[in-house]
């Protein structure tokens, strides 16, 4: 469908797609992801994230900064939270966000200023 199109007329999902593409060509042992989600749809998120973690189940382990907690919440197995660039929370997703100090750096009850959670999947 695209495979004649300049990569500077793609829309934005495809061009996503296609970067992940590029770099899976190098045959990564460890693949950064920052940010894949962002500016793209909810459909076009939820494509992506399930590309993300099925290329991780067939053994990539993959480092994924991401702010579409939605998404990393449903493909994520391990989760850290970084505030100021101290790790604050690691572990399983949901004990994670539910975290007092998670919370307390997302929603502002502590002057704090959380960077993006860096996502591990492996």
């Amino acid at each position: 469908m695209h495979a004649d199109q300049s990569p500077a007329i793609l829309p934005l999902g495809v061009l996503k797609r296609l970067e992940m593409a590029r770099a899976l060509a190098q045959s990564p042992k460890l693949l950064l992801l920052d940010e894949p989600l962002a500016g793209l749809n909810s459909k076009e998120a939820k494509a992506l994230a399930s590309t993300i973690a099925d290329i991780n189940r067939q053994g990539l382990t993959i480092i994924l900064i991401e702010h579409n907690l939605g998404e990393i919440l449903r493909i994520s197995r391990r989760l850290l939270v970084l505030d100021n660039g101290s790790r604050i929370a690691d572990g399983e997703p949901m004990a994670v966000i539910n975290d007092p100090a998670v919370r307390a750096a997302y929603l502002g009850s502590e002057p704090a200023h959380a960077e993006a959670p860096a996502h591990v999947l492996h």
